[in-house]
C-alpha cells in the first residue's frame, strides 16, 4: 500500500473491498494492492503521464502482469496462445515511445521535411502516428 495519511475512514472501507474483488478474480495480494494504490491514488487520476518504466512481465497464480516494481501497469487478457506475447509487447510499451521519440528526432535532423524522400516521408509519418497513439487524451 501507499501513502496511508490523511485518508478516511470510508476510503480505507473501499480500499479494502476493492483490494478483495481483486485477489478473488486471482491477483496476489501485493498485485492486488498495487493495482488499488493506481486506482485510488487521487495524485494519479487525470494525469497524462503513463506508469514509469521500465515495465517488465510477472507472473501471480500462473497468469502474467505488467509492473514497473511499484505498480502494476497492466493485467494482460488473451488466449493461452496469445497471454505472453501481448504481456511482453506492452512491457516493452515505454522504451517503443522513447525509441520512436529518438528516431523522429533523428530524422527531422538529418531530413527536413522539405526533402521529399518517400520512404523518409513514411517514416516520419509512422513515427509520428505512433507516439501521437502512445501520448494522447483518447
Amino acid at each position: 500500500m501507499k501513502n496511508t495519511q490523511k485518508k478516511s475512514a470510508q476510503y480505507w472501507e473501499a480500499y479494502k473491498t476493492r483490494v478483495q474483488e481483486l485477489e478473488a478474480e486471482g491477483l496476489c495480494t501485493s498485485d492486488a494492492q498495487s493495482v488499488a494504490d493506481v486506482e485510488f491514488d487521487e495524485s494519479l487520476k487525470n494525469v497524462d503521464e503513463h506508469t514509469p518504466g521500465p515495465w517488465v512481465v510477472d507472473f501471480c497464480n500462473g497468469k502474467p502482469y505488467v509492473v514497473n516494481g511499484n505498480f502494476c501497469a497492466a493485467r494482460v487478457h488473451g488466449t493461452e496462445k496469445t497471454l505472453l506475447a501481448n504481456a511482453r509487447l506492452i512491457a516493452a510499451a515505454p522504451e517503443m515511445l522513447e525509441a520512436c521519440m529518438v528516431a523522429l528526432a533523428a530524422i527531422k535532423s538529418e531530413y527536413p521535411l522539405e526533402h521529399g524522400n518517400p520512404t523518409i516521408g513514411s517514416a516520419w509519418g509512422a513515427l509520428e502516428s505512433a507516439i501521437e497513439k502512445a501520448t494522447s487524451n483518447i
